[in-house]
């Protein structure tokens, strides 16, 4: 099974989202989303319009820059509100699946955030939608990254090295309005200390060969 995951680029009417596409003919796919803060009464799960629309319980209106809903829609996909503990893993003390979504291979999923249940479901709608628009974007942007490199060793393994380094630091940018800082992880709830910046830029230069 092979997936291509792209993070689609915000836009000024919109945050961005995550893509996921499954290009291989496996048949049918369950998505099963897990979570592991709460137990299974801690969380709203909905079928909104056909995607899958997740929110903690005691965070329905938004505080600060944290949005409240997440919605994960699949091309064609069926949705299941059913909320069940499962076996933990990765160390964590509980697990929580949110709902499921089933969809047909070959295949997309679209998850992104809004303040509402339905503001988030047509954002997921609109990730699907515009997919090609959104990649094609966010390739150039990429390039146009690539093109700004100073460093242009002539050695094609660091080249290359490099290159990887620059793109995955501008993935991890978290922006708001007041600051700029690099996360330790894929962009979350919680908020980033200065250091986390300097922490992360060590493992970006750590170069394996597998890029």
């Amino acid at each position: 099974l092979t997936a291509r995951l792209t993070l689609l680029d915000a836009t000024a009417d919109a945050p961005g989202a995550l893509l996921v596409e499954v290009a291989d003919s496996v048949g049918a796919l369950t998505l099963r989303p897990v979570v592991s803060a709460r137990g299974p009464n801690g969380y709203n799960v909905l079928d909104e319009s056909g995607a899958l629309a997740v929110a903690r319980g005691n965070y329905l209106n938004r505080r600060g820059r944290r949005p409240v809903w997440l919605a994960v829609r699949a091309t064609d996909g069926t949705v299941s509100t059913r909320v069940a503990e499962v076996e933990p893993d990765a160390g964590r003390a509980r697990g929580v699946t949110v709902g499921t979504v089933t969809f047909e291979t070959p295949g997309r999923v679209a998850m992104a955030v809004g303040d509402t249940p339905e503001e988030a479901a047509a954002r997921a709608a609109a990730a699907l939608r515009e997919a090609e628009t959104h990649r094609a974007r966010r390739a150039e942007r990429m390039a146009s990254l690539l093109d700004r490199t100073y460093v242009r060793p002539s050695d094609d393994r660091q080249r290359r090295a490099l290159a990887w380094a620059h793109l995955m630091a501008d993935a991890l940018v978290v922006r708001d309005s007041v600051r700029t800082t690099v996360a330790e992880g894929l962009p979350g709830s919680l908020r980033f200390p200065g250091r986390s910046t300097l922490r992360t830029l060590a493992p970006l230069f750590l170069a394996t060969g597998d890029f």
